[in-house]
């Protein structure tokens, strides 16, 4: 048999016969990862997680030679900030206990608390050393505190 002239082969036909020459010769594609180079410093940090070994040390040290690092305070609850003057940067504090001069009472802040010792305590604009439970005295502060909040004192 001779071979079919390519011109008296429809064009349509001839399109899909090339097509499939085209396809039958092209190897099937795979699903490739695109992987970046590895630098010096991945394979530092390879080598030197492979070659730790994590150890188990006991510790030999007694009880009274670790200190804390942080030493934890006791405050109580003095009182309930009533008012503040930004004026003459004054609170007014409820006492709920005794406060004196000299005490370091913890305000609540904006940011966080804010602590301050005392330097002068007034009752009716008159300096008192000590104030009892119950009273409302002014107290200078070097920083607003938030109205309403409760105030600690440190024991």
């Amino acid at each position: 048999m001779e071979k079919p002239d390519s011109l008296n082969i429809p064009a349509f036909q001839r399109k899909k016969m090339l097509e499939k020459k085209i396809k039958d010769s092209q190897k099937p594609l795979r699903a490739t990862r695109k992987t970046r180079p590895k630098t010096k410093t991945d394979t530092m940090l390879t080598l030197s997680v492979n070659n730790t070994i994590p150890t188990i040390e006991r510790i030999t040290a007694s009880a009274s030679t670790i200190t804390p690092e942080v030493t934890l305070r006791n405050f109580k609850p003095a009182g309930t900030l009533e008012r503040y003057f930004q004026a003459l940067k004054v609170a007014i504090i409820s006492t709920e206990t005794t406060i004196r001069v000299g005490d370091k009472i913890l305000f609540e802040h904006e940011d966080g608390f804010f602590e301050q010792t005392i330097d002068s305590i007034q009752i009716n604009r008159q300096p008192v050393e000590k104030a009892d439970k119950g009273c409302k005295i002014g107290i200078q502060t070097l920083i607003q505190p938030l109205s309403g909040r409760k105030i600690y004192k440190e024991l």
